[in-house]
């Protein structure tokens, strides 16, 4: 948990162990914008990551099946269709912090 206003409530993280690091948030303003976080230097390799969202997707399916009451296909292809959708919009800006690095 961040400490931040409407942040994520973890309730168990006992299975998160002493080499367990996060890697990503991710935050949605209203109206959509969207910030991102990524610790890239924590899982080096890109396929790695794309092999994390692919396992976010499967987790978000399940989440969104049970909250909305749609069937696991159902939310997974919502979900796809929404990643689909934004891989081929114009690309968005990226800032960097006072390092250099990514947010």
């Amino acid at each position: 948990m961040s400490g931040l206003k409407n942040d994520i409530a973890l309730r168990d993280t006992s299975m998160l162990g002493d080499k367990s690091f996060e890697i990503a948030r991710l935050w949605v303003t209203d109206g959509g914008h969207s910030t991102v976080f990524i610790n890239a230097r924590r899982l080096p390799d890109a396929k790695q990551f794309g092999l994390l969202l692919a396992d976010a997707i499967e987790h978000g399916a399940t989440a969104y099946s049970r909250a909305y009451g749609l069937t696991h296909e159902e939310a997974a292809a919502q979900i796809l269709q929404g990643f689909n959708d934004g891989r081929t919009t114009p690309p968005v800006s990226v800032d960097l912090n006072a390092n250099g690095d990514t947010n």
